[in-house]
């Protein structure tokens, strides 16, 4: 996996395995420390087209380890599964700015993921069994949200009151 250190951003692309390297990680919050850190650090993994359970450790035990605040954007949908199944990511005060959300178009029976951000498009909420999404366009096409928002949106239904002091 490639890491890009852009001013106080961490920018990801390839594949987050056993074949990440930790001293990787380091080395940008080396260069983000020298560069001037100013919390919460942007992370970007919308580059990033899979991960398995050997990367997201390493991920997490350098969050656990730089004991930096993180803001997480463009958030693809297999980061979002983690952040329902696996607790930690949002030690340190971390949070969620942006997400990609599927959507489906019966039409076509075409799937595309639409980002969208917290508090503007996704509303900070601690229970989201009522949210209605409106139809996304796009192309000239009519897109349906493609998941149950009460489980794909838990990681802050869990953190409620984390989101709800960081997302403005």
């Amino acid at each position: 996996m490639k890491v890009s250190v852009l001013p106080n951003t961490l920018m990801f692309e390839g594949i987050l395995d056993e074949e990440t390297v930790p001293g990787d990680l380091t080395a940008a919050h080396s260069k983000l420390t020298s560069a001037g850190i100013s919390p919460p650090v942007t992370v970007d993994f919308s580059r990033v087209e899979y991960a398995n359970s050997i990367g997201v450790v390493v991920w997490l035990k350098f969050t656990i380890e730089s004991s930096l605040s993180f803001k997480y954007v463009n958030v693809p949908v297999w980061l979002v599964n983690q952040f329902n199944m696996i607790k930690g990511y949002f030690e340190n005060g971390s949070f969620v700015e942006t997400v990609q959300l599927p959507f489906f178009c019966p039409k076509t029976q075409e799937s595309r993921a639409f980002t969208m951000q917290l508090g503007k498009e996704i509303p900070i909420l601690a229970d989201y069994s009522n949210l209605k999404l409106s139809m996304m366009r796009f192309d000239g096409k009519e897109y349906e949200l493609d998941v149950n928002p009460e489980r794909y949106f838990s990681f802050i239904s869990e953190n409620f009151e984390l989101f709800k002091e960081k997302i403005k």
